[in-house]
């Protein structure tokens, strides 16, 4: 558990420099995580309602099998969110987050469903959002909880 604990402490987040828009209501870049695993992140504003997002993942686990997921986040403050636009404001947002996700591992064919719940920061930075997140997660057909930490960057457009 305490190699866990320091492993969780990194966490590193790569940029994807393209298309972006001011407005910041949608956002697309990379997760890199802990448990190895490299994503595509997207984050889109739910209903209208700038401070709850839907987040939708798809990755390579430890470049042998696949994760993939959607949650739902709910900011915190409001200072990411400003004049109906999520995301142009420079203050760290704090949101929480609960979904699915889907992960074969490349060691054995079965796909697990795992529950999560976690939170994160966001930090916009122009076009650019940093993001540093937490999860608690567990397979839904053998409960046993653990740990994943991922963070990036993506553009918001």
């Amino acid at each position: 558990m305490r190699h866990e604990l320091k492993i969780t402490g990194l966490v590193l987040g790569l940029s994807l420099v393209g298309f972006a828009q001011p407005a910041g209501e949608k956002a697309v870049g990379f997760l890199v995580s802990k448990d190895g695993v490299r994503a595509v992140s997207a984050r889109f504003a739910a209903g209208g309602n700038p401070y709850l997002n839907l987040a939708v993942t798809a990755g390579l686990d430890q470049g042998r099998g696949f994760t993939a997921g959607v949650a739902f986040q709910q900011y915190l403050n409001t200072a990411v969110c400003g004049s109906g636009a999520c995301g142009r404001g420079s203050s760290l947002a704090p949101y929480i987050e609960g979904g699915l996700r889907l992960r074969q591992t490349g060691q054995e064919t079965a796909v697990d469903i795992l529950g999560h719940v976690g939170g994160g920061l966001l930090l916009p930075l122009g076009p650019v959002e940093a993001f540093a997140q937490a999860m608690l997660y567990t397979p839904i057909s053998s409960p046993r909880a653990l740990v994943d930490v991922g963070g990036g960057l993506r553009l918001r457009f």
